[in-house]
This record gives structure tokens, sequence and C-alpha cells, in this order.
């Protein structure tokens, strides 16, 4: 049977690295079957981890939405589970102890994941991460932040930190 061809980017067909397509070589020995059925890749939480700690690449309007929500969300949720289990564990000098990690390490994940967003936002608007500080304007900045990342369209096509997130690599011909 031949092998079906793989389309890479712009829709060019690319050599496949596996002749046996659709069938698994046959394997004598168990320790190579342990290792085939292990894990090689990365996890199904990497995009996932990317999306809320990176600041590399672009970030289109829609994810940016719903990164913002859900980082805010799980900040009152999280704020709301330390202050219960405080209030729990008051005058239980070990309850508190093991908490401080957590009210510690909460906040800076928080942060560290809403910087990440707005950065890669601010990507897709083809502008560098310093103007975040433009939020700390009083008055105008807050206003600024809502018009430039949350409703005007990123640079269409590919710009200095990458290619379009809303069409990707293929939608813009050159």
């Amino acid at each position: 049977m031949p092998t079906p061809p793989v389309f890479g980017r712009r829709g060019v067909a690319m050599a496949t690295a596996n002749p046996g397509y659709g069938s698994a070589p046959p394997r004598s020995d168990p320790s190579q079957a342990r290792e085939a059925a292990a894990p090689s890749g990365p996890s199904s939480f990497a995009p996932m981890l990317r999306f809320f700690f990176s600041f590399d690449g672009r970030l289109r309007r829609r994810d940016y939405w719903l990164g913002h929500i859900s980082v805010t969300l799980l900040m009152f949720l999280g704020l709301w589970f330390e202050i219960s289990t405080q209030a729990a564990a008051r005058g239980n000098g070990v309850g508190l102890l093991l908490l401080l990690p957590f009210s510690f390490g909460l906040p800076v994940a928080f942060i560290w994941s809403a910087l990440a967003i707005q950065v890669k936002r601010w990507h897709d608007r083809d502008k560098s991460w310093p103007w975040l500080f433009i939020g700390f304007v009083p008055f105008i900045g807050g206003i600024w932040l809502f018009v430039e990342l949350g409703c005007l369209d990123g640079t269409p096509g590919e710009n200095r930190f990458g290619h379009s997130p809303k069409f990707g690599p293929a939608a813009v011909f050159d």
C-alpha cells in the first residue's frame, strides 16, 4: 500500500520518516515494548504551561480574554481558599507554617501568568514588553490597555515576534 503524503507548511508535501504508515514494527524484546509504551514527547499540559507562563510568541484577542478571565477567576478562587484555610488554621503554628509556601507562591504564579499573557498580546500588536508600563499611567493607562489589548486586532501576517496566531503560517502568501 503506498504511503499517503504528509503536507507541511504552505501545503508542500514532505517525505515521511516512517515507511510503514499505519503499522508498528514487530517487537521481539519485552524491554523494547516497555520503552515504546513510555511517553517520549512533551506532556499534554505543555501547551497550557506555555500559554500561561511563557513570554514568547503572540496571542490573539480571544485567547487574551480567555486567559485574562481565567487567571482572574483562579486568583480569586486561590485567595478565597487561602483566607478560609488560614482562618481554619488560626492558632495552629504548624498549619500556618505549611500554608506559608502557598501564600507566597500563589501570588507569584498569578502575577507571572498575567504578565506573560499581556506580553504575548503586546507581541501580537507588534510592540515589545515595555508597553506593559503604560498601565501605570493614571486614568489613561487602563483605558489604553483595554483598547489596545482587548479591542484592537493584532498585526496580520508575520511580525518580528512570530507568525499570526489567528491565521497560522500558511494563511499569508508571499
